[in-house]
């Protein structure tokens, strides 16, 4: 590592800026230029740079090399970008082997998923995964780890859930810090979450809840309280569910965590719609909105969370409002708007009576979409909600037309998933819904039910529900 790396590396080590460092030795643009290998400091100076970092300048051991990485890693978990950052700038400014170390490249995933470029993520993924047969115990796990956060942000929850489930192989054998003990707990419990798995999301939240409360990490312990007031949600303990976001309120305020507070409120407007307080609901979604003003990619997840519960509760005109507001903004080729893109849609389709278009797009486009991202979840809520709406509305046009289209997309997914989605999901959750309206269009359909068919599950009514975690 060269001298000027060397020092600005221990420098950000210390929290220092330039200022504290240079202060009563050289000037601070004088050190601004050593830090950047534009010249080299005299001996003398030297000295002093490193008595008052205590350091002493010799190459970088291979421990000195793992506490570098780790120390980014800790900077990454606490999504401290800034120093993130600058901590990587270094490591490629130096002579020594840490640049080409895989674990850097490794959590270089993790910095670029922080700052939304997922395009760098899956080239990264794809380069390392030829080599993934060489990897140490501790890359394997960073990697799959990282892997399945990838996952998670571009919507394929099934695939997340697997690779965090390969990361947790590896996690069992590792020493590792507190902190990132507490994040792969929240990251797998996210991805159960997502996968409506109530379970398992208790389970590892009520590992990472307690190891974020030692190292006083509130931000991520307000996260915690969210997806436990989601699953309490689903199973409709709308007190606890409330409880809980207040909690995450609590804990998001005293650190200010803006970006929590957004969701806390789209959660709270879900909870108070699902109890009948369409007024009390809508207030908490408004909230939502102001405090995600400008981030388009949130702000939709909320105006779909509008539209899903007013339809739900026949406030039609309502719903509408909001869907147009929603179709103005989200745009369909920002892979996180994108499934919203598509679930909006499916509510035009329902609330304009069919359109002709209609069974082209769901057919051709969106249903595919979700098959491929392996999202079972929101396949059964697009099905249920296609299903119920036609079913509680019988004075459409052409609606023998829109019935037959209904079944023959309803039966298009079933073939592919409907044994697996009870296999991989709870039970008594969003496959009932899915075979409850299979069996409606066709008792409309046919006025009876295919007895194979009756007899694969136990149908119940049950209301669709979705996860409201943006």
């Amino acid at each position: 590592m060269s001298v000027g790396s060397l020092i600005k590396l221990n420098r950000i080590r210390k929290q220092w800026n330039q200022d504290e460092l240079a202060h009563g030795i050289i000037s601070t643009s004088y050190l601004s230029k050593i830090e950047n290998n534009q010249v080299e400091p005299s001996p003398e100076i030297m000295e002093l740079l490193f008595e008052r970092l205590g350091i002493t300048p010799y190459p970088q051991s291979k421990k000195e090399t793992s506490n570098t990485l780790m120390e980014l890693s800790e900077h990454l978990v606490r999504r401290n970008v800034k120093q993130s950052e600058e901590l990587i700038r270094v490591i490629n400014a130096t002579e020594n082997s840490t640049k080409k170390n895989t674990l850097f490249t490794i959590l270089q995933i993790r910095y670029y998923l922080l700052i939304q470029d997922y395009e760098k993520c899956e080239t990264l993924i794809n380069n390392l995964q030829p080599n993934l047969k060489n990897f140490s115990t501790k890359e394997s796990y960073y990697y799959f780890k990282h892997w399945g956060d990838y996952e998670v942000k571009m919507h394929a929850i099934q695939s997340a859930v697997k690779k965090y489930e390969e990361a947790l192989k590896y996690f069992n054998k590792l020493t590792l810090s507190t902190l990132e003990k507490a994040h792969f707990y929240y990251s797998i419990a996210f991805g159960y979450s997502k996968n409506l798995q109530n379970s398992n999301v208790f389970q590892y939240i009520g590992l990472a809840l307690p190891l974020y409360q030692s190292q006083y990490e509130l931000n991520h312990c307000a996260d915690c309280h969210i997806i436990l007031g989601i699953s309490y949600q689903r199973q409709e303990h709308y007190q606890k569910a409330i409880e809980a976001y207040e909690k995450a309120r609590e804990l998001s305020s005293l650190v200010n965590y803006k970006d929590l507070l957004g969701t806390i409120e789209t959660n709270l407007g879900t909870v108070y719609f699902r109890q009948g307080n369409f007024e009390k609901g809508l207030e908490h979604y408004n909230k939502s909105i102001e405090l995600k003003k400008g981030d388009v990619s949130r702000t939709i997840v909320t105006i779909y969370s509008i539209v899903r519960e007013c339809a739900k509760m026949s406030q039609l005109e309502h719903a509408k409002e909001w869907l147009n507001k929603g179709l103005q903004i989200v745009n369909q080729d920002n892979p996180s708007q994108r499934p919203y893109y598509y679930l909006l849609m499916i509510y035009n389709f329902v609330l304009n009576d069919f359109p002709d278009d209609f069974e082209q797009d769901v057919k051709n486009i969106i249903i595919p979409y979700f098959e491929k991202i392996q999202d079972v979840s929101v396949l059964c809520f697009i099905l249920s909600t296609l299903g119920e709406f036609f079913y509680n509305k019988k004075n459409i046009n052409n609606q023998h037309t829109i019935l037959n289209t209904l079944i023959d997309i309803i039966m298009q997914v079933t073939h592919k998933f409907f044994r697996r989605i009870e296999n991989e999901t709870d039970r008594n959750k969003t496959p009932i819904i899915y075979f409850e309206y299979y069996c409606k269009c066709n008792f409309f359909r046919y006025g009876t039910v295919h007895s194979s068919a009756a007899s694969t599950f136990h149908v119940k009514s049950r209301r669709p529900n979705c996860n409201d975690k943006d």
